[in-house]
């Protein structure tokens, strides 16, 4: 499987289940489970582990393209040390350091976790807004 073979409808999917959920705890595996694609789990298995960082960077430009906030911002990892945090894809998706890594500055953790939090705080509004101001149910 390739990203490029992920269609728009399950794209869409992926999104519509996480504007949906209400919820911070959103994770890979649900999202690429609801758009039909193999768990973070069974990518590592089969030596794909870019295949989700590939499928996510999808996922954050179809939210841009429909004019959603950052809703990838909302993903997280499930288990293990980083648990609850989004993946390094994340960060290098949107040209940060992972500021979550043993090899992270103090200056990197500062910018990349205001900016998460920045774009997590995006995403909670009352009613999920569009990038031009317009509101999207």
């Amino acid at each position: 499987m390739r990203a490029d073979d992920v269609t728009d409808d399950q794209l869409d999917a992926a999104i519509d289940f996480v504007r949906g959920s209400g919820s911070m705890d959103v994770t890979y595996s649900q999202v690429c489970l609801v758009a039909g694609q193999p768990t973070p789990q069974e990518f590592d298995h089969r030596g794909n582990g870019q295949m989700l960082t590939a499928f996510m960077e999808r996922f954050h430009f179809r939210c841009i393209h429909r004019n959603l906030p950052p809703l990838d911002a909302l993903v997280t990892q499930a288990a293990g040390r980083f648990k609850a945090k989004p993946g390094v894809g994340y960060f290098r998706v949107n040209q940060l350091a992972d500021p979550f890594s043993e090899q992270a500055t103090s200056e990197n953790e500062l910018i990349g976790v205001q900016f998460w939090q920045a774009q997590r705080a995006a995403c909670h509004l009352p009613a999920i807004r569009t990038v031009n101001g317009g509101v999207r149910a």
